[in-house]
């Protein structure tokens, strides 16, 4: 009885491990390629490592799975997604944008009456203050939000940040707090990080730490630092600045000549 018993439990063993040789063999195997890959770099985080290898649904769509969902290449549309089941993140026309399973961007082939209208196509994904020194001392208000105003002044910080102040355009009265009013003559704080200032090697660190503290890796976005009397849209996280207490945008994702009349956007 004892041999039976030993032997029942043997085979049941054996067989776990036969059965999941091939998952574990798969997965050694298996590498993300083309858009699959493109989007796997920008967010590794997310996707994750792969779990088996590309393989194809009866439409022709491009499948992946990997550890935290499933990469998907559209075939009709060629593009690429990921989803976590929940949320998926797509590489379009307008980088890459993260909506809610349930929702579609107007773009998108399959969108409705309800669809979502990108608040900017230069609002970035992953964390909002990626690449800022020292992010504790900032609150964010709106992971993304477009401004609009004349450059009053620029100078450059000790850690190496861009700081400007702008004269916002009419509508845009909730970007500014009383502290912006009293401290800064009411206009808008935008600070461009060394990250993304031009002769940044992308890759790598613009500056050494500071401390415990890191200037980020470099973006490539090369901004370039605004002329006083310049008029710009200025794109990026709304925070609030702890130390001063005035509302910024921060760090400046990207800028642009203005267009006038538009108003604030926010995205949350």
């Amino acid at each position: 009885m004892r041999f039976c018993r030993y032997g029942r439990v043997l085979l049941v063993v054996l067989g776990l491990v036969l059965f999941a040789r091939p998952a574990s063999a798969e997965a050694a195997r298996c590498s993300f390629a083309g858009g699959f890959r493109l989007l796997h770099d920008a967010l590794p985080a997310v996707v994750g490592s792969c779990t088996s290898a590309e393989y194809y649904s009866a439409n022709g769509d491009g499948l992946q799975r990997t550890s935290r969902g499933l990469l998907v290449w559209r075939k009709g549309e060629n593009i690429t997604a990921f989803t976590d089941g929940y949320r998926t993140w797509i590489n379009g026309p307008f980088g890459i944008q993260t909506r809610l399973n349930s929702q579609r961007f107007c773009w998108e082939i399959d969108a409705t009456a309800s669809c979502l209208q990108p608040i900017s196509p230069l609002c970035r994904v992953g964390p909002p203050l990626a690449n800022v020194h020292d992010p504790g001392r900032l609150r964010v208000i709106a992971r993304c939000a477009v401004a609009e105003g004349t450059v009053t002044s620029v100078h450059h910080e000790p850690d190496g940040d861009v700081f400007t102040l702008l004269r916002l355009a009419p509508g845009q009265a909730s970007l500014l707090n009383q502290t912006n009013r009293r401290e800064v003559d009411g206009n808008l704080v935008a600070e461009i990080v060394p990250a993304d200032q031009p002769g940044c090697t992308v890759g790598r660190s613009p500056r050494p730490p500071f401390g415990t503290a890191s200037f980020g890796i470099c973006t490539g976005a090369a901004l370039p630092t605004p002329a006083v009397g310049e008029h710009i849209s200025v794109v990026g996280p709304h925070v609030l600045d702890r130390e001063h207490g005035w509302l910024e945008i921060h760090p400046v994702w990207a800028i642009r000549p203005a267009s006038d009349g538009t108003g604030t956007r926010i995205q949350r």
